[in-house]
Parts: C-alpha cells; structure tokens; sequence
C-alpha cells in the first residue's frame, strides 16, 4: 500500500526540519510526502525547496495565503497514495507510524491512533477517542454516524489522529463549499465519516502533537468567532443532507453554543474564571445566543459574565470553570 502525507504549512521554519524529517527518515519507498506551502513569509518555501529538489518522492504546491483549507484541497487532490494521512508542520510521525499501519491497511476505510502531547520537557501521552480499540463494532457506528456532535469524544473529528483511504477523501473534497481557517477539521472529519464503513482504533500512539503558545489552535480571535459561524451552517447543511434526525441536530446547534461561550469567555486570551453551569450554556438559544455573539464580538467579556453569573447564581450542583 501506498502512503501519501499531506503537510500543509505557513510559517513554520522553527519546526519544519523536524517535521518532514520524521517521515522521511523512516526510509519508506512507498511514501509520498506533500508539501503545502500556504504563502508563507518566513523561510518556510526554502526548507521545502531543499527537500523537493533532492527527492522525487517529495512533492512541493507554493500558493498563495488562502488559508488551512483550501491547503488540505490542493494537498488531497494532488494525493496518489492508496491511504492519506495529515501532518502540522509543528508535529512529527512516531518512527514506527507506518510499520504499525501496515497491520492494518487494506481493510479498513479508516485507522485511529492515539498520540503524545509534546511540551517542551516532557510528552505526554493522550486518548480522546472513547470507543473500544479493535474494529468499531456496528453499534457504535451507528451512534457516532448518527449523534455525531453529542458522542463527539467517541470519534474525533480532527484530520491528524487518523489515516483515511484517500479515494474516500478525494470524493468528499468535492463537496467542501466554504473556506475556513478554524474549525475545518469539522467538515472534513463529518464528511469521511459519514463516508466511510470499516474503522479500527490501533492501541498506539503514533503521532507527536506539540503544544506552543501563539499556535492557530491555541489562539482566539474574531476569526476564530466567524469561522465558528461558518461551520456551523455548513456542518448543519451536511448533516440535513445525510438524514439526521431534529434531536441530532438540536445537539449540533448545541455543541456549537458551547463553542461560542466558551470563546467569549476567552476573548483576547484572557481566560475569565468565572463558575457556569454547562447544562445551562448548551440551552443558549434566540436572543441570548445572539448576545453572546454580540459580547463576543465587542469585547464585553465582562458583561457577558456579570449577566451571565446573574442567570446562573442558584446554579450550584453543576459548574465548570473555562
């Protein structure tokens, strides 16, 4: 079977050599590594450049900044592999990511790993997909297929913890109607699930995810808010056109509505320790979800909270902190 990795990258000179060289160096001949460069202005094109022009199996797309999905597009449709996988150009592949894939390949549609969070003096190991190891039973297919937004720690849906056939992905490509910097892990993850038959979840621990402040997973802004928007309509359209159900939906709204407090609340990156009931926060509807849109979208952090910690003053039993 052949591979085909898909690296989308803008700015990542700090982390770049090491990334392209944890799969490469695993001396793989059934490897092709794609390089995306997304109009970076560091010297991220160089680095790739030195890599493409010393090994034909490397291959290099220079555009211009457009954003992380429409680098995945460029990435999938110039793909050859049998499987595609992603990888950050801040992270890096274990040294037996293949070797293990290779057990499994050819009968699956999709192969789920765990990975390591790496930090600076330590890595830690992770698991955030909360189904049995093995070949996902029907039962759960069905459950995550169907109530994919309220059994989301059953099956995430981010790109880099798993390998997809990339037929599977090719076909879905061509269904992604809107562009999005932030949270597009949630079309494409929803669009090759509902796609796919046969999944396995592997007992290892194949990937390295490096944890650094300032990164674009870690950071909140209005463009994280507006992208929220945008997946959200687009996430839903799928969803309706895939036969989901009122209440599968009334959870998607709400998992959405828990993403747009949370990030009011972080406005700036400045987290606000304030007690609020998570039941209460996924009931947001109407109006009030249109004010925390509106506190988020002017700053009124405080506002919100000061309200918000008002609604919800009784509240004792059930409270999270953010």
């Amino acid at each position: 079977m052949k591979y085909s990795v898909i690296i989308p990258i803008y700015n990542g000179e700090d982390f770049l050599n090491e990334c392209i060289d944890s799969v490469v160096n695993q001396r793989r001949k059934d490897v092709e590594v794609i390089l995306v460069n997304d109009g970076s202005t560091d010297n991220s094109l160089e680095i790739c450049r030195e890599y493409s022009e010393k090994d034909d199996s490397i291959i290099l797309i220079d555009k211009k900044n457009t954003g992380s999905m429409d680098s995945y597009i460029y990435g999938v449709k110039k793909a050859t592999g049998d499987y595609t996988c992603f990888l950050d150009a801040d992270d890096i592949l274990s040294n037996n990511y293949f070797d293990t894939l290779d057990k499994y390949v050819g009968r699956y549609d999709v192969i789920i790993y765990d990975f390591y969070r790496m930090y600076k003096n330590r890595n830690k190991p992770m698991k955030i997909n909360f189904i049995p190891y093995g070949e996902v039973n029907k039962v759960n297919m069905e459950k995550i297929k169907y109530d994919y937004y309220s059994n989301y720690k059953m099956y995430s849906f981010y790109r880099w913890d798993k390998v997809i056939k990339t037929e599977i992905i090719k076909n879905n490509v061509e269904k992604i109607d809107v562009r999005a910097t932030y949270f597009e892990d949630l079309i494409i993850g929803m669009l090759n699930l509902i796609s796919s038959n046969r999944i396995y979840y592997i007992n290892d621990k194949l990937y390295y995810y490096r944890m650094r402040k300032g990164s674009v997973s870690h950071s909140v802004n209005k463009k994280i808010f507006i992208d929220n928007l945008t997946v959200e309509k687009e996430v839903e359209k799928i969803a309706i056109n895939s036969g989901y159900g009122i209440e599968a939906l009334k959870k998607l709204h709400h998992y959405f509505i828990f993403q747009y407090a949370r990030l009011a609340m972080k406005a700036d990156e400045k987290p606000v320790r304030i007690k609020i009931s998570l039941d209460n926060i996924m009931s947001i509807s109407g109006n009030e979800k249109k004010f925390v849109l509106f506190s988020y979208k002017f700053h009124l952090d405080g506002l919100f909270n000061f309200i918000n910690g008002i609604r919800h003053l009784r509240k004792e039993n059930k409270n999270y902190y953010f």
